[in-house]
C-alpha cells in the first residue's frame, strides 16, 4: 500500500489519524496527558503557561490539547473519547467556573471517569485554577490547588503525577510495538 493510500485510508476510516502529530509523523502519536479545559477567559492563558513549562526542557511532556492538535472535521466527542482513552496517559482537568459550564469538558470529564472507576490508575489530576464548586465525581479525586499562591509547589506535584507509570492493562495503546517503546520513554524519564 503507498504512502498516499495509506493516508487516505487513516482519514477515511478514523482508526489512525486523529491528530496533526498522526499526519506529520505518519503513525500515531501518544501523549503523556490529554488537557481538559475551556478555551476561554483566564483557562486559555493557564493552558498556555502550563504548555511552555511542561513541554519545553527539563520535562519535555507531550500534551494533548483539543483545538490544538486534534485535526478538524470529525466528531469531537468522538475524537476525544478516543484520544483520552488510546492514546493519552493521563487527562489534566482545568477547573475554573468556565469548566463548569463547558458541555466538552462535562462530557470529556464524565468519559474518563467511566475508564477509571474509583480513581484505582490515577488517571485524572484536577488542576483547581479559580475558586468553583468542584463537580461531584471529581471530589473524591485529590487536586492540585493552584488558588493557593505557592505555585513551585504545585507544579512539582504535577510533574511527578505525570511522571508515575500506568500498568499496561491500564493503557489500551499498550498493547502495539510503537506504545511499548513510548512506555520504554517514560520510563527513561522516570528514572531522571
Amino acid at each position: 500500500m503507498s504512502d498516499q493510500q495509506q493516508v487516505h485510508k487513516g482519514v477515511n476510516d478514523g482508526t489512525q489519524f486523529m491528530t496533526i502529530d498522526d499526519v506529520e509523523k505518519g503513525c500515531p502519536q501518544y501523549y503523556h496527558a490529554f488537557v481538559c479545559y475551556n478555551p476561554e477567559g483566564a483557562d486559555m492563558q493557564f493552558v498556555k503557561n502550563l504548555l511552555n513549562k511542561l513541554e519545553s526542557a527539563p520535562y519535555n511532556f507531550k500534551l494533548c490539547v483539543p483545538g490544538r492538535d486534534d485535526l478538524p472535521g470529525g466528531s469531537t466527542h468522538t475524537i476525544s473519547a478516543r484520544l483520552i482513552k488510546e492514546r493519552c496517559r493521563r487527562m489534566l482537568i482545568i477547573m475554573s467556573p468556565r469548566y463548569l459550564e463547558s458541555e466538552v469538558c462535562d462530557f470529556q470529564t464524565k468519559f474518563a471517569v467511566s475508564l477509571s472507576p474509583g480513581a484505582r490508575s490515577m488517571r485524572l489530576v484536577p488542576c483547581l485554577i479559580e475558586d468553583c464548586q468542584v463537580p461531584d465525581i471529581l471530589r473524591p479525586l485529590t487536586k492540585l490547588d493552584y488558588t493557593r499562591g505557592d505555585s513551585h509547589w504545585t507544579w512539582n506535584r504535577l510533574v511527578h503525577a505525570l511522571k508515575v507509570s500506568l500498568n499496561s492493562t491500564e493503557w489500551e495503546g499498550s498493547r502495539s510495538e510503537l506504545s511499548l517503546q513510548l512506555l520504554s520513554d517514560f520510563s527513561k524519564i522516570n528514572d531522571s
